[in-house]
C-alpha cells in the first residue's frame, strides 16, 4: 500500500479506503469516522467525516489529517476533535462542530 496501512494490506478491496476509527460526541449527536483514505487522496488531506447520528447525513468533512487515522476522540465539550495515527502522531481540530 502507498500509505502506512496498520491492517497489513487488508484495508479494503482495490482502491477503496477503510474505516479504522470512530468517536461519538459527548452529546451523542455527532459521529466522527476516518481511517485509511481512498487512493488519490493527497497527503495532508486525509478526510475525517462528521455525521449526524439521528439522520446519518454527512455534516462536514475535515481534511486536516496528514496520515492514516487510527484513533479519534472528541473533547469533553465536543468542540475539538483529536485524531491519532499508528505512528503515534496526534492532531487536534477545532472544526468538530
Amino acid at each position: 500500500p502507498a500509505r502506512d496501512d496498520p491492517t497489513g494490506g487488508n484495508g479494503g478491496p482495490g482502491d477503496e479506503g477503510s474505516l479504522l476509527a470512530a468517536a461519538l460526541s459527548p452529546n451523542g449527536k455527532r459521529l466522527a469516522v476516518s481511517g485509511i483514505p481512498l487512493k488519490g487522496v493527497k497527503d495532508g488531506a486525509v478526510p475525517i467525516f462528521i455525521l449526524d447520528v439521528e439522520t446519518g447525513a454527512l455534516v462536514k468533512t475535515i481534511a486536516t489529517a496528514r496520515e492514516v487515522v487510527s484513533a479519534l476522540d472528541f473533547s469533553p465539550t465536543g468542540d475539538r476533535l483529536a485524531a491519532g495515527s499508528p505512528a503515534g502522531v496526534a492532531r487536534t481540530s477545532s472544526q468538530a462542530r
